[in-house]
């Protein structure tokens, strides 16, 4: 039988800077995001600029699908503990 051990302090932890980070990655995007608006201002009726927007459209899905996809994995990961701590609460239980 298999034996497995969760450290429930470091589970929380984890959550809270998946978190963190993915709150950090939208800032810093929103920060690039504001100055390449300042610098295309000066590139007006340039294929670059259009090559630029359909470039950043699709960035900007992909950043999406990259702050989905940590916001679920930051879920699941609070969800398990949660079970966890449950589970933990239950056998306890079983004791007194």
């Amino acid at each position: 039988m298999a034996f497995y051990r969760m450290d429930m302090a470091a589970v929380s932890t984890a959550v809270g800077e998946m978190q963190s980070i993915n709150g950090q990655i939208g800032s810093a995007l929103e920060e690039l995001a504001t100055m390449a608006t300042s610098t295309l201002a000066e590139w007006e009726n340039s294929p670059a600029k259009a090559y630029y927007q359909s470039k950043k459209s699709q960035w900007d899905q992909m950043a999406a699908t990259m702050n989905s996809d940590l916001a679920t994995a930051s879920q699941a990961l609070g969800g398990i503990h949660e079970a966890v701590g449950q589970g933990e609460r239950y056998a306890a239980g079983l004791w007194n």
